[in-house]
């Protein structure tokens, strides 16, 4: 389901007799009776497809940075155009094995970013903005 960009929901139940006072919340999921998997589409906004066709035709990278899982992220972003076939998709577990200096180095190879943390973001934006400074360094229109 994740790889046609759908949202995996887990769905269970547990047969309680009565609705108790205060819930344990680390004994509340024990015992619970497994039903299955929903698929959940979640569309991307209508003209999302075209504005990512007009920055790309205007030279602009777009990048997709989610909280998804790396299959339903590489699912969308390739319906979107997004990812290609020379672009790359992490998760933030691979980020976190990326020391920052070759996460800037290599950062324009990446279009997906997947189950990140803000600090995830964080790096991310920190090395993009690093490719910003050696284009600035050929270009004097670039502030």
């Amino acid at each position: 389901m994740a790889e046609k960009a759908l949202r995996v929901l887990g769905v269970a139940y547990l047969d309680i007799g009565n609705i108790p006072k205060e819930i344990e919340s680390d004994t509340i999921e024990r015992g619970l009776v497994f039903v299955g998997l929903i698929g959940m589409i979640d569309p991307p906004r209508e003209g999302v497809k075209k504005a990512i066709a007009t920055c790309k035709n205007a030279g602009i990278k777009t990048v997709m940075i989610t909280g998804d899982h790396i299959l339903t992220a590489k699912a969308i972003a390739k319906e979107l155009g997004i990812l290609g076939r020379n672009s790359l998709a992490i998760t933030g577990k691979e980020l976190d094995k990326i020391p920052q200096n070759v996460l800037e180095k290599d950062i324009m190879k990446y279009s997906v970013f997947a189950r990140v943390s803000p600090e995830h973001k964080v790096r991310i934006v920190k090395a993009f903005r690093s490719t910003r400074k050696s284009c600035c360094n050929d270009r004097r229109w670039c502030k």
